[in-house]
C-alpha cells in the first residue's frame, strides 16, 4: 500500500485521474466516495504538496464539500461531503498555496460559505478548521 501511494503521488497523471473520478458527471457515488477517501489518506501520509499541485483535485473536492450541484441529505452524500471537507482541511492546514487555490476557486465565496457551514452541527469542525487555515495562510488576501 505504501509503495502504491508513493507511485500515485509521484505521477501527476494518476492524481489528475483521481480528480476526474471525483467529477459529478461520470462516476458513481460509491466510486467518488472511495476516491475521496484515497486522496484523504494520501494527504494524511504527508503528500499534501503533491496533491496541491493538481488544482483540479481542490476544485472537485470543493464541489463535493460545498455540494451545490446536488444538494441531498442521503447518508452517502453526507459522507462524501464529510470526507471532501476533511481532505480540504488537511490540504489547507499544510499549505498556503492550497489556501490560495481554494480562495480563488471560481463560483464560490468560500469564506462566506464556510461561515454559513459553521452554523451546521455536522460540518462545524471542518468549516472552522478551514477558516482557521485561511486566516493563518491567506491573511493578506482576505484583507
Amino acid at each position: 500500500g505504501v509503495t502504491m501511494c508513493q507511485m500515485i503521488t509521484k505521477h501527476p497523471f494518476l492524481l489528475s485521474n483521481l480528480a476526474e473520478i471525483l467529477d459529478n458527471n461520470g462516476s458513481s457515488q460509491e466510486l467518488r466516495e472511495l476516491t475521496a477517501q484515497l486522496i484523504r489518506n494520501l494527504a494524511m501520509g504527508g503528500n499534501v504538496k503533491e496533491i496541491g499541485h493538481i488544482p483540479m483535485i481542490i476544485s472537485r473536492l470543493m464541489d463535493a464539500f460545498l455540494s451545490r450541484s446536488a444538494p441531498s441529505s442521503t447518508d452517502t452524500d453526507q459522507l462524501l461531503r464529510m470526507i471532501a471537507g476533511q481532505e480540504l482541511a488537511l490540504l489547507a492546514m499544510e499549505s498556503a498555496n492550497n489556501c490560495l487555490l481554494m480562495l480563488a476557486e471560481p463560483g464560490y465565496v468560500f469564506i462566506k460559505e464556510l461561515a454559513v457551514m459553521i452554523r451546521s452541527d455536522m460540518y462545524r469542525y471542518i468549516a472552522s478548521s478551514l477558516l482557521r487555515s485561511m486566516c493563518v495562510h491567506a491573511r493578506p488576501q482576505l484583507g
